[in-house]
This record gives structure tokens, C-alpha cells and sequence, in this order.
């Protein structure tokens, strides 16, 4: 049954954001914080999700062949992550800073809020039952550090974005490069203590 639950999650989150994706391209701009196209892309929300999405997708594609696979793992801890990062980031600072509301507007309702927690689900179930290795849990951090070494690019030296998230307002950005490394390695050990938990106390008999 847990594998079931675990498969229908997958496929409503992958659901969701192609649905919410779409939404840039086809819904009201305003819906949308006038975020529209092509450029949805600029922003680790959409990247991370759609990371997400991809995850789910294999993940029920291994299900239905019933194997599975470390890398998917990895992967699917990964996109979980991010995710989850982008779920703590509007909750904590986007949301005080920009308004709740703003922020679960429109697609970023899903984007921001549902499929975040249904990736956390699904990864803290789970729906694969392999354990980690140790130190894995630094993968938690590639996209942060992937997401974050463009974005500084393209804000601060070649000028081609604008600092949308805010993150250079008060001209000290690497107070801001420096919270979210610290918060990315914790966010990522303590998913990575909680699944080693759930599998020695459930999993493994």
C-alpha cells in the first residue's frame, strides 16, 4: 500500500508542476508576480520543481519495472532538496520580505507550497527503499551551489538579471551566499538523518 501512496504522489507532483510551468506561459501575469515565457526559468523555483518532476517521473518508471537503483536515489534526494530549500526560502524570508500571499499566488501556490511537501513526502516515506552511504548527503547542495554561482553571475558581474530575489539588496551578498550554504548542509544532513531513521526502524528488520 505504502508503495501505491508513494506512486500516486509521484505522478500528482509531476502532475502539478508541468500544470504550474505552464501556467507562466498561459496564465494571467499577474497571477504569476508578472513573471512570464521563457523567463520563469531564470528562478531556482521553477529549476528546482522541475527537478523534482523529473525524479517523480523515473521513479515511477523504476517502479513499474520494479527495480531499483542507487543514483535514483541520489537523485531523487537531490531534487528533494532543492525543493525543500525553496519551500524554507519563502516561508522564512520571501514570504516576510515579499508577502504570503505573493507568494502562493497563482502557479507559485504549487511551486512554492504542494509540491515541495509532496516531494519531502515521498522522499521521507520512501518510496525507495535503499539506504544512503555516508557523506551523500553533501549532494544536497550541488544545486544550490550550481543555481547560485549563475545567479551571482548574472546579477553582479555581467548584469544581465535583475536581483529578483533580493538577495544583493543591502550590497552584502555574501551574507546572503553564506546563509543559504549554511542552510542548504543543514537542510540537507538532517533529510539525510531522517530517511537513516525511518529505513533502520522500518525498513531493515
Amino acid at each position: 500500500m505504502k508503495k501505491y501512496i508513494c506512486l500516486l504522489l509521484n505522478f500528482i507532483n509531476a502532475a502539478l508542476v508541468i500544470y504550474a510551468v505552464s501556467g507562466f506561459f498561459f496564465m494571467d501575469p499577474v497571477a504569476n508576480l508578472g513573471v512570464t515565457g521563457f523567463r520563469c526559468f531564470r528562478y531556482y523555483t521553477i529549476d528546482s520543481n522541475i527537478l523534482s518532476a523529473i525524479a517523480s517521473i523515473l521513479v515511477i518508471i523504476f517502479a513499474l519495472k520494479k527495480t531499483s537503483s542507487n543514483w535514483l536515489l541520489y537523485f531523487k534526494f537531490t531534487a528533494t532538496t532543492a525543493v525543500a530549500v525553496t519551500f524554507l526560502t519563502v516561508m522564512f524570508f520571501l514570504g516576510p520580505t515579499m508577502g504570503y500571499k505573493n507568494m502562493f499566488s497563482g502557479s507559485n501556490f504549487y511551486l512554492h507550497l504542494i509540491c515541495p511537501i509532496i516531494s519531502i513526502i515521498t522522499y521521507m516515506i520512501p518510496d525507495i527503499d535503499l539506504s544512503m552511504a555516508k557523506r551523500t548527503w553533501l549532494y544536497g547542495i550541488s544545486t544550490i551551489i550550481i543555481y547560485g554561482t549563475i545567479y551571482s553571475l548574472n546579477v553582479l558581474v555581467y548584469k544581465t538579471w535583475p536581483d529578483f530575489y533580493g538577495f544583493n539588496a543591502t550590497s552584502h551578498w555574501y551574507i546572503s551566499a553564506i546563509a543559504m550554504m549554511v542552510a542548504g548542509l543543514g537542510l540537507s544532513y538532517i533529510l539525510y538523518r531522517m530517511r537513516r531513521v525511518y529505513i533502520r526502524k522500518f525498513v531493515k528488520k
